[in-house]
């Protein structure tokens, strides 16, 4: 098992698949939104508050277009089920869903 310190928009590699890290709080704060309402509203809701999503895959006549989005990736940390990673200053574990699922779900734990 490893640990991992990450935040919203991180790339990260789950089982081998290219996704990033996601935050209700993040995406709040990008949008301009109150954060503590969005928090509230998607714990209301029963909304996840963390997870990991996939990467979106391209078909491009560009051959560097590969190079360039495996660079991208290159410094990325290689997560596995069960991992635990620290995400806006909560502690979760690693849930890998499948390759043909929403890929992570990341479950807080004290």
């Amino acid at each position: 098992m490893s640990r991992f310190n990450l935040k919203h928009n991180d790339l990260v590699i789950l089982e081998g698949h290219r996704g990033s890290a996601g935050t209700v709080a993040g995406m709040a704060f990008e949008d301009g939104k109150n954060i503590q309402e969005s928090v509230d509203r998607a714990n209301h809701y029963g909304h996840e508050l963390f997870w990991i999503n996939k990467a979106a895959c391209f078909i491009c006549s560009d051959p560097g277009s590969y190079e360039r989005e495996n660079l991208k990736y290159k410094n990325a940390p290689q997560i596995s089920d069960g991992d635990e990673v620290l995400i806006d200053g909560v502690f979760c574990k690693v849930t890998f869903l499948g390759e043909f699922s929403d890929m992570g779900k990341l479950t807080p734990f004290n």
